[in-house]
């Protein structure tokens, strides 16, 4: 295995690799996702179902980086139950999806500044939408109305 990773490593990027090679890299990563003993005493130890969500993802970027397609994930979601408002999501790109993001004007110094614009766009976007849909439907519609004298009210 050892063999296939140095094979891979001094490939070009214009080479395709051998399934062979790709499957020593699969099982490269999936090693490396194992937890150490020091981990394993601190941190939480993966599910049996979460490893194996880890190497589907891992199956998919592989087939996406060979296809030089893009490619976003979200691999990890944290929620404060003490503030709901709260939380995080944890991200797996690959170059392409960068390179995209970067053709369509986002910024920043380092690959996640990047992929945090997008995804705050994209939360702005979904906001915007519902929004929209209360406004639209009469019946989700807050009616304000405000007294301007005796005569007049505003509704709005």
């Amino acid at each position: 295995m050892k063999e296939e990773m140095q094979k891979i490593m001094e490939m070009s990027e214009n080479d395709e690799p051998t399934p062979e090679q790709l499957s020593a890299l699969a099982d490269l990563l999936n090693e490396n996702m194992k937890p150490s003993p020091e981990e394993m005493k601190t941190e939480k130890v993966p599910t049996k179902e979460e490893m194996e969500n880890l190497r589907k993802i891992s199956r998919e970027k592989l087939a996406a980086d060979k296809a030089k397609e893009p490619y976003v994930t979200i691999v990890g979601m944290d929620v404060d139950y003490n503030d709901l408002d709260g939380g995080s999501f944890d991200w797996d790109w690959n170059g392409e999806f960068i390179k995209r993001l970067l053709k369509a004007g986002y910024k920043g110094k380092e690959d996640e500044d990047i992929v945090d614009q997008w995804f705050t766009q994209v939360c702005r976007n979904v906001a915007m939408e519902v929004h929209e849909n209360e406004m639209a439907d009469p019946d989700k519609r807050r009616n304000f109305t405000q007294k301007l004298d005796d005569n007049r009210r505003e509704h709005r």
